[in-house]
């Protein structure tokens, strides 16, 4: 019943950004039918790009290829086009065509972004999510740092990416100022709080975390929910990342569900 219900809401709020998403595709489909324009290129190649991930749909992955070829083709500078590419390759290749991610070609795309866009954050955020994926913390590290120095305010998703990347370094201070900085990031925030032992601001923010859960999945939060889930594709760092989060979900458990 409760997998039933997380089932439920997930398809609830996955079918309001598919159509919101699909809704992009269109208008950019008309605008491109009057003009072209690298805008409008680079924000179909991601659009495809991301209704691929949310539906699993391999038509999607292949428009999104199809629209980023025509866009270089008409733009061959556009950075937007490069990081959706970047995106194609690290996030849709693997799972369409059950291979191994390419780190150097993933790479590639984002430092053409980089090339012809060096001002804009994204892509040296992109650069720190992809290598903490990997395990490289050193390297996340300085993109992080390329990143906050041209976005310091952040949009909110970036928590995520810094998240992961102080986690990989043992860097708890950081990994807390930034994932108390960003959106739905409270279980990385409660994780660096609890090793820094400030135990009771830790058990505040898990429960936060667990609220927001209940509240979008309409179900009682259980470790169970975690088990599965890939925050790296380097499987000693899953593991030191699911310890750490047990610890602090048994100390919540006990005082929460006793």
């Amino acid at each position: 019943r409760a997998s039933a219900a997380r089932a439920q809401a997930f398809l609830a709020s996955r079918g309001a950004t598919v159509n919101r998403l699909l809704s992009a595709v269109d208008c950019g489909k008309q605008a491109l039918a009057m003009e072209e324009a690298t805008e409008t290129y680079g924000m179909l190649a991601y659009s495809y790009g991301r209704l691929a991930g949310i539906t699993k749909e391999r038509k999607y992955f292949e428009e999104a290829l199809a629209i980023a070829e025509k866009g270089l083709n008409f733009d061959p500078t556009s950075d937007l086009i490069y990081r959706a590419m970047g995106y194609a390759e690290f996030d849709l290749r693997p799972k369409f065509e059950k291979t191994e991610p390419d780190l150097q070609t993933i790479l590639g795309y984002y430092d053409k972004s980089i090339e012809y866009n060096p001002s804009d954050s994204n892509a040296y955020t992109w650069k720190a999510l992809i290598y903490a994926k990997f395990g490289q913390g050193e390297k996340a590290g300085k993109s992080t740092k390329r990143a906050v120095e041209r976005s310091p305010k952040m949009q909110g998703w970036e928590c995520w990416p810094y998240g992961l990347t102080y986690f990989v370094v043992r860097d708890f201070q950081n990994m807390l100022k930034f994932s108390k900085k960003g959106a739905n990031c409270e279980e990385f925030a409660a994780i660096a709080a609890y090793e820094m032992g400030q135990k009771e601001a830790s058990l505040q923010l898990f429960d936060e975390y667990v609220k927001g859960y209940k509240k979008k999945y309409k179900e009682d939060y259980t470790f169970d929910v975690l088990k599965n889930r890939k925050h790296f594709l380097v499987e000693k760092e899953n593991e030191e990342f699911l310890r750490r989060l047990k610890v602090l979900y048994d100390a919540w458990a006990s005082i929460h569900q006793s």
